[in-house]
């Protein structure tokens, strides 16, 4: 799971909130939200979705640290997308702290994409 965390300087409290704990509160407790860290086919298909929100993108990095000269999208998140989005209508989060490559047909895939770069201390703000 995806954690933001970070330090809050009014008052020196830890700050950590999920991308899923803030989707859970953005939603409400009407609405079921099922996490699944990477999900498989067989996940997608023993399971009745509505729609889908699937978060991606690199690891957490401060300046030169994500210097990188590939501009893929890491940890098989294209991957994960393809295989949700080709049964489930689904919304993509894109983490980075860069440009990343995204192919059209990835678009094609999906029904909404947010670029979230470098989304600071609190998942609350996706």
């Amino acid at each position: 799971m995806l954690t933001i965390s970070g330090i809050n300087v009014e008052d020196g409290h830890v700050l950590s909130t999920t991308i899923y704990d803030a989707v859970k509160e953005a939603v409400g407790h009407e609405t079921e939200v099922i996490y699944e860290k990477c999900p498989s086919t067989e996940f997608i298909e023993c399971n009745e979705f509505s729609f889908a929100i699937v978060a991606i993108g690199e690891a957490p990095y401060a300046e030169c640290g994500g210097d990188n000269k590939e501009l893929v999208i890491p940890f098989n998140g294209a991957g994960i997308v393809e295989i949700v989005a080709n049964k489930i209508p689904t919304l993509v989060i894109l983490i980075s702290g860069r440009p990343l490559v995204l192919e059209p047909s990835f678009l094609e895939k999906i029904e909404a994409l947010v670029a979230a770069w470098l989304p600071g201390t609190e998942g609350h703000g996706i």
